[in-house]
Formats: C-alpha cells, sequence, structure tokens
C-alpha cells in the first residue's frame, strides 16, 4: 500500500493558513460592521407623518423595549405605533442598547434626531454611540381621479 505524503514549505503553509483565516474572518467582520449599521440607523419598522404627529412603529419581532417618555415607563409591544408630536422626547432601552430620541416637525416634513448608546462592555468590546437624523417626508393621500 501506498502512502501519500505530502510535503509543505513553511512559507506555503502559513500563506495557506491565512487564506483560510481571510475566508472566514473577513465575512464575519463584514456582516457584524452590517449589523452595527443597521442597529445604530433605525430602532423604527415604519415612520410617517400624520396630522402634524410623527407615527412611529416599532418592529413586529424581535426587541422589546422599555419605553420612557416624561416620568412614564412602558414595555413596548410588538408593532406598537408611538405618536409623537414636536419636541417630544423618548428614550428607548433595551438591556445594552438606549437611545434617546426626540421629534421635529417644519414645513411638512418630520425628523427624528436621535442618540443610540451600546454598551458592549460584557462582550469585551467598548461603550459605541452614534447619532443622526431620520428624515420623515408626509404621508401621501391618493387623489380620486375624476376622469379629468
Amino acid at each position: 500500500m501506498r502512502r501519500l505524503h505530502l510535503t509543505f514549505s513553511f512559507g506555503q503553509m502559513m500563506k495557506t493558513i491565512s487564506i483560510i483565516l481571510l475566508m472566514v474572518i473577513l465575512p464575519c467582520f463584514v456582516l457584524a460592521q452590517q449589523k452595527e449599521k443597521a442597529i445604530f440607523s433605525n430602532p423604527f419598522n415604519q415612520i410617517e407623518i400624520n396630522n402634524n404627529f410623527i407615527m412611529a412603529r416599532l418592529p413586529d419581532s424581535g426587541i422589546r423595549w422599555i419605553i420612557k417618555r416624561d416620568s412614564k415607563k412602558e414595555v413596548s409591544t410588538y408593532g406598537q405605533v408611538l405618536q409623537l408630536k414636536d419636541g417630544d422626547v423618548i428614550i428607548l432601552l433595551e438591556k445594552h442598547t438606549r437611545y434617546n430620541i426626540q421629534a421635529e416637525i417644519r414645513e411638512g416634513l418630520g425628523f427624528l434626531h436621535y442618540t443610540c448608546i451600546i454598551d458592549a462592555r460584557f462582550s469585551g468590546e467598548d461603550i459605541k454611540s452614534a447619532s443622526g437624523t431620520i428624515e420623515v417626508k408626509k404621508k401621501r393621500l391618493n387623489q380620486p381621479n375624476n376622469g379629468n
């Protein structure tokens, strides 16, 4: 019976290991960056303006937030719609995530200004934060066609 004997030089072996590591680590890094960007960008499933209120709908699954508004606290429900008027401030809290959100309505446009803080120290990472603004356009109603 013949034995198959493979010989690799140290350089070939290091090159092979490097390629394998890149094939595993790079996709994980890209997915982590995409997930982080998605987390920081918008905690709502749908946002629209209706009668000078911003209607912000939470997703139908996933995180259940503690919602702080003024001195009141409540646990969110899936698909819950938050009605925000100009100047309203709410805080969405989850184990390691906090969103401070302020509503602004002007000239037919709505804006949700947010700061998101993620405390990842439990997993050996740092506290991360991001701020931004989500622009909300006024809900357009379909105009009936009168045949003109």
